[in-house]
C-alpha cells in the first residue's frame, strides 16, 4: 500500500482499502494509540522522577561533604582544647576520641541508610499511584456496558479431546527438570496449550478481503 502511495499506482484504490482497513481495525487502533499514550506518559514521568531523584541526591552529596567538613573542624578544635586543658596522656585522649569517632561515623551510617531506604519506598509508592492513575485514565465502556478485564471475553475451544500419550520428546523431557516443576511447568498444559492455539488458528494468517467481524462480512 505505501509503495503503491509513493509511486502514484492505483492511489484511488489505494486509498479506499486504507480506509476499509481502518473501518475494520478501529477498535483495534484505538487501543494501541491508547497503549502507545499511556506509555510514552510513563516513560516521561520516569524521565522526570530520574531527574528529580539525581538532583535530590546531588544535594544529598553536598550537604554530606559540609557536614563531614564541620565535623573535622569541630574535632580538630575539640581535640585541641582537650590536649590543652586536660591532665591525661595525649595517648590516651587521642585514642578515646578515635572510638568516640568511630560509634558516632557508625551511627550516622545507620541514619542514612535508615532515610535511603525510606526515600526508595516513598518514591516506589509514588510510581505505583501514578501508574494506577495512568492505567485508570484508559479505562472505557466497551457498547455502552461497563468492562470488566476478568469476565471472558471468548468462547470455550473446543473440538479436540486431549490425550496424555502425546510423542513430544522435547516438552516430555522437561518434565524432570526439577526447577520448571517447581514453577509449575506441565508437559499436559503445554499440548493443550498448544492444540487451543491450531484450533482458533493463531498461527494462520487471516484471509485477504475478509472483515475480522464475522457479523459485518458481507454476503458472498
Amino acid at each position: 500500500l505505501a509503495f503503491n502511495l509513493v509511486n502514484g499506482i492505483d492511489v484511488e484504490e489505494t486509498e479506499e482499502r486504507i480506509q476499509k482497513f481502518a473501518l475494520e481495525n478501529r477498535d483495534s487502533i484505538a487501543a494501541n494509540l491508547a497503549r502507545a499514550q499511556r506509555e510514552e506518559r510513563m516513560f516521561n514521568y520516569r524521565l522526570e522522577q530520574e531527574k528529580a531523584d539525581k538532583e535530590v541526591q546531588r544535594q544529598m552529596y553536598l550537604q554530606q561533604l559540609e557536614k563531614e567538613e564541620l565535623a573535622r573542624t569541630s574535632e580538630k578544635s575539640s581535640i585541641i582544647n582537650q590536649l590543652a586543658t586536660s591532665n591525661q596522656a595525649a595517648r590516651d585522649i587521642l585514642a578515646q576520641r578515635a572510638i568516640t569517632l568511630k560509634r558516632s561515623s557508625m551511627r550516622r551510617q545507620q541514619e542514612e541508610s535508615s532515610s535511603h531506604s525510606f526515600r526508595s519506598h516513598d518514591s516506589a509508592l509514588q510510581d505505583h499511584s501514578w501508574m494506577d492513575q495512568a492505567h485508570d485514565d484508559d479505562f472505557m465502556d466497551v457498547d455502552g456496558e461497563e468492562f470488566s478485564p476478568l469476565d471472558d471475553q471468548y468462547g470455550p475451544v473446543d473440538g479436540f479431546t486431549l490425550r496424555t500419550d502425546y510423542y513430544d520428546p522435547i516438552s516430555n523431557s522437561l518434565q524432570n527438570v526439577q526447577v520448571l516443576i517447581s514453577g509449575g511447568y506441565s508437559a499436559t498444559f503445554a499440548h493443550e496449550r498448544a492444540l487451543e492455539a491450531a484450533f482458533t488458528g493463531l498461527t494462520i494468517a487471516p484471509l485477504t478481503g475478509l472483515s475480522p467481524n464475522p457479523e459485518a462480512a458481507e454476503p458472498q
